[in-house]
């Protein structure tokens, strides 16, 4: 279903890129939109608070749409040059956040991960826009983080440290036996199902056979169902998503969060992040234009 999404997304590309769904208002409206679900979701689950919150019917889409809550945050709060800027500074600050309080009462490292990696990421696209407001964004995105890591999630911390008496695996979420046996059930394929792999839902069928849960790691179990072309499939069409955007940072984050999660289950994260990734790149270029006119009306 995820390769489907994305072979029809990529296909209508250049029909919707330049449309009214990358201006302000509307992303406004779509992440502020996200964001009171997120929030109506948190507040239901608070009273059946036991150890990791659980938001809406997935911890890892909640905490991953957190986690762009947060980078479309940092851009309004750091680098946004609106008319109306105190009006862009209240929304990205409420979105980060919020953004940060929904990773941390989740406990994901996976978001917290991506939205450090997407924040840096942004800011170092913008650097040529204004040198000082980059230093600045960077360095507040960091102190931010790292302060919000430090007072509120001390669990989320301990969740990226193995303590004595536990399971090392706790660091793939419990899924290192999942990761290992299935590696080892490679062995077992024939060369046809090598290149052709097991069928679709192969993965699933085979795990709940042993009473072991699904490995995140959507590359190991598009190998496992689909083979080698399965695989290759699904890197090539990841490949096409470079094409929204700014620096391909779509395929960066459905690639290495698809290493410990299982990113194919959630297709909805797609258009989401395709709308930060397209809107961002329109304000960067929309940005260095001007800079570009100011030097030639100075000249």
């Amino acid at each position: 279903f995820f390769l489907i999404v994305v072979a029809i997304t990529v296909s209508f590309r250049f029909r919707v890129s330049d449309g009214v769904i990358f201006q302000n208002r509307y992303v406004l409206l779509l992440f502020g939109t996200l964001l009171a679900i997120l929030l109506f979701g948190y507040l239901n689950a608070i009273a059946t608070f036991h150890g990791r919150l659980k938001i809406l019917s997935s911890s890892t889409t909640s905490a991953l749409l957190s986690s762009l809550l947060v980078v479309l945050g940092s851009y309004f709060l750091f680098l946004h040059q609106g008319e109306n800027r105190t009006r862009s500074k209240i929304f990205g600050a409420t979105f980060v956040i919020f953004g940060l309080v929904f990773i941390l009462v989740i406990q994901s490292r996976g978001a917290l991960i991506s939205m450090g990696f997407s924040c840096l990421y942004l800011m170092f696209a913008y650097r040529n826009n204004s040198t000082r407001k980059f230093i600045f964004a960077v360095v507040g995105v960091i102190a931010v983080s790292v302060t919000a890591l430090l007072y509120f999630g001390k669990n989320l911390i301990n969740r990226f440290l193995p303590q004595d008496g536990v399971d090392p695996n706790q660091l793939f979420s419990g899924r290192g036996e999942s990761i290992t046996h299935l590696l080892n059930s490679l062995d077992s394929l024939s060369i046809f199902e090598f290149l052709l792999g097991a069928g679709y839902g192969s993965t699933f069928e085979h795990m709940s056979q042993i009473n072991l849960e699904v490995p995140h790691n959507d590359l190991l179990v598009y190998f496992f169902d689909g083979g080698i072309v399965g695989s290759l499939l699904y890197l090539f069409l990841l490949c096409q998503l470079h094409k929204f955007g700014i620096f391909g940072i779509v395929t960066i984050f459905f690639l290495l969060n698809g290493f410990h999660t299982n990113m194919h289950l959630w297709p909805n994260l797609l258009p989401a992040t395709i709308v930060i990734s397209e809107y961002l790149e329109k304000e960067r270029t929309r940005w260095r234009n001007k800079i570009v006119q100011r030097r030639h009306a100075r000249a």
